[in-house]
């Protein structure tokens, strides 16, 4: 099954023996609390540490191959999420991007990202960095050291300096570094600042549509008779097997009977959802998919929005808009940038939030290269 739901949407194929070193592997072993009760037989300590490794759980993965309804046939999120996981353990190994094309971003000079980990229970610790630098071809170096006091580099120097609080601390706001030159390192920042849905609104909308409500028939039979005035052939008749079926239900009818009957996913249910709304102020659905609810009711966790404020940028990661076949946005954290040089330039940098291949629903909530970044950090054990 897993052979079949790879052929659907992908190019990924399996080889038979045994695997070299350097080869992708996926193992389909059980999730970490099966072997919580079985410490002997947990397979994730027998993975083989010369290839790359990525793991599908028995428990997480129903590889049907079919909808939930079992009609036809669709993409496993999931699975989708496995794969894109293992191609970037593939271009970590290998030293090369290749789920990006980084060459679009027409960068003259290599862009470097930074990490740092500070452990807070041993403080005697140094601080660890991990540094990522992508040429303009895609070509990954990775490199790795402890804080020194005694740091004969001055590119290291300014990037210990850049992850100090004023007074000298070690500031547990700041998400990564990511610049071209070592004179204007761009800071991201967590703030304790978030967007949110168009709460008030949306209230106001889901309320007006509840499931069970009761709509006399009456008034709207007349509505939709209206509508079907302004039609003409194949709809005028779609109009009228509506209006039969919405006859047989007596004085009331359920707004949730009703949505099945006019099929809002149809551009013909659509509009007359619309027009009985503009002409008698009732909603049969909320439409919240429609661009213009999407926009009025979930801009602010929607896309990617960039201000600038103070001396600052700042921005925020949202949502993909057809996340919301699947669930209601939330919150979004907001992020400031600044920049240790005279220019503040992460613009140029936005478009490595805008891939879809890290967060799942959402666009990567800071530049998706520090991805890279962790995976070859436990790449390194």
């Amino acid at each position: 099954m897993l052979r079949y739901e790879l052929a659907q949407y992908s190019e990924v194929t399996f080889m038979e023996g045994t695997p070299e070193k350097g080869d992708a592997l996926l193992r389909i072993i059980h999730h970490p609390p099966f072997y919580e009760e079985h410490p002997e037989d947990d397979e994730y300590l027998k993975a083989p540490k010369h290839c790359i490794v990525q793991h599908v759980t028995v428990e997480d993965f129903q590889l049907t191959g079919m909808n939930g309804r079992g009609t036809k046939e669709k993409e496993d999120h999931k699975l989708l999420k496995v794969i894109q996981e293992l191609a970037i353990k593939i271009d970590v190994n290998r030293r090369q991007m290749t789920c990006y094309d980084w060459s679009k971003l027409d960068f003259n000079n290599p862009i470097t990202f930074v990490v740092a980990t500070f452990d807070y229970k041993n403080q005697s610790k140094p601080i660890c960095y991990d540094m990522l630098r992508v040429q303009p071809g895609g070509e990954l170096y990775f490199e790795s050291w402890q804080q020194s006091f005694c740091e004969d580099n001055s590119e290291r120097e300014k990037i210990s300096a850049a992850f100090e609080t004023p007074y000298g601390k070690f500031d547990t706001t700041i998400k990564g570094l990511v610049y071209e030159e070592e004179d204007n390192i761009n800071i991201i920042y967590d703030t304790d600042h978030y967007t949110l849905p168009n709460m008030q609104d949306l209230e106001l909308v889901l309320s007006a549509t509840r499931d069970d409500e009761q709509i006399p028939i009456k008034p709207l039979v007349e509505t939709i008779q209206k509508y079907a005035c302004s039609l003409s052939g194949t709809e005028r008749a779609r109009c009228q097997i509506i209006l039969d079926e919405i006859n047989q239900y007596g004085m009331q009818v359920s707004r949730k009977e009703l949505r099945h009957i006019l099929n809002l996913k149809s551009n013909l249910g659509k509009q007359i959802n619309q027009f009985i709304f503009e002409e008698s102020g009732v909603l049969i659905g909320n439409a919240l998919k429609s661009a213009r609810n999407k926009e009025a009711l979930f801009g602010g966790v929607l896309g990617i929005r960039h201000f600038c404020k103070d001396n600052a940028q700042y921005y925020y990661s949202g949502y993909l808009g057809k996340s919301i076949n699947r669930s209601l946005p939330h919150a979004c954290r907001i992020r400031k940038v600044c920049s240790t040089g005279q220019t503040l330039q992460f613009e140029r940098y936005l478009p490595l939030l805008e891939v879809d291949f890290i967060r799942a629903n959402g666009w990567t909530v800071i530049p998706f290269p520090f991805k890279y970044l962790r995976e070859w950090r436990l790449q390194q054990g």
